[in-house]
């Protein structure tokens, strides 16, 4: 059977947890450094060249000859420290680093995993309710945008579909990272596809991965500029760049919200609307007038309508995290960003007026 339906360009439900937090655009803030040592669980020795980095950004290193490592430049923020190693078990550790901090992780062990070999032909699996699956796997996950364009799955063979008949989803799963080439913002992404539904009714979209970014090289400045340009044009106005302006203080200049009001969260608030959150990082809360949607406007064009499930609050932290994003649906603009939009969080600089950009590469 076909599971290919048209997508809805008016309301889609953007429930997108990347484990991968947003860094500080605070000024004069010092990069910190985490360090530590990787080891095999069960022998105790060193893991040579194990890959260590954040999610969601380009930074990480390899472990030495002893298995240590020491990441530097890491700008103030909340991020997941991934540590990977072929045959292994994968370990995930979500942290706070503050400016200047130095964290040691001490010793990391990481216990095998058994490698298990699909005997399946991979030919097999391309038949054509496989091809459907996938065209309406990569629309909705790289997206339709100019930069989804650009941007291709360069190991589509290792998807497999299935389909839900009891809540009518596409479900998407792959063994091991997708290898994903965005041409147009000059960026290799490898990507840990946790979990992907999709509800082919009403268009909702809820995907779980994590990903981490490697810079694409080129001789050709030309190149470089255009990349350049892009990540800012991708940046301008997006729901991030939204975000990130509430927290840094100059959404008045860029952004008019309408129907809402922004309020500086108390200890008391955090706590009420939180639950288990930690209070210290809730730091902005926008609350709509009335039953309606919060309505945002990006340099007097409409860009997005923010439809709320539940108590009719953004939450956010003071590094622009958004932490209830299961309660909002977007609609417009912000509806359409996906993974082909999606940028390094490390390389965010700020400016004074409000349009924050992307260090540029030389």
């Amino acid at each position: 059977m076909k599971w290919l339906h048209p997508l809805s360009l008016q309301m889609i439900l953007l429930f997108t947890l990347i484990l991968f937090v947003h860094t500080s655009l605070q000024a004069q803030q010092i990069p910190g450094t985490v360090t530590g040592t990787v080891y095999d669980d069960s022998t105790k020795d060193p893991l040579i060249s194990t890959a260590v980095y954040l999610s969601g950004t380009t930074i990480g290193v390899a472990s030495n000859s002893k298995g240590d490592f020491t990441i530097r430049n890491i700008p103030p923020g909340i991020y997941e420290l991934l540590v990977r190693y072929l045959g292994y078990e994968q370990k995930n550790l979500k942290f706070e680093i503050k400016s200047g901090e130095t964290i040691n992780f001490g010793d990391i062990f990481l216990r095998v995993e058994p490698l298990v070999l699909d005997d399946v032909i991979v030919e097999a699996k391309r038949d054509q309710e496989w091809l459907d699956n996938y065209s309406l796997f990569k629309r909705t996950f790289l997206g339709e945008s100019r930069n989804a364009k650009l941007t291709e799955i360069m190991n589509p063979e290792i998807l497999e579909f299935s389909f839900d008949r009891s809540t009518n989803e596409l479900i998407a799963t792959a063994p091991s990272e997708l290898h994903i080439v965005n041409q147009s913002l000059g960026y290799e992404l490898f990507t840990e596809l946790n979990t992907f539904r999709f509800d082919t009714i009403n268009h909702f979209i809820f995907y779980f991965h994590r990903t981490r970014f490697v810079e694409l090289e080129t001789d050709d400045p030309n190149q470089q500029d255009i990349w350049n340009r892009n990540r800012n044009t991708t940046y301008s106005g997006s729901f991030s760049h939204f975000l990130k302006s509430l927290v840094d203080g100059t959404a008045a200049d860029v952004f008019n919200i309408a129907n809402g009001d922004i309020t500086h969260v108390n200890t008391r608030r955090a706590a009420v609307y939180g639950g288990t959150l930690r209070t210290e990082q809730l730091v902005f809360l926008v609350e709509t007038k009335r039953e309606i949607p919060l309505i945002v406007y990006y340099q007097n064009q409409l860009r997005s309508e923010i439809q709320f499930t539940f108590l009719n609050v953004l939450l956010i932290d003071n590094y622009g995290n958004l932490m209830n994003p299961d309660k909002i649906i977007l609609h417009g603009d912000w509806a359409l960003e996906r993974m082909a939009d999606m940028l390094p969080t490390d390389k965010l600089i700020n400016s004074s007026d409000g349009n924050v950009g992307f260090s540029e590469t030389n």
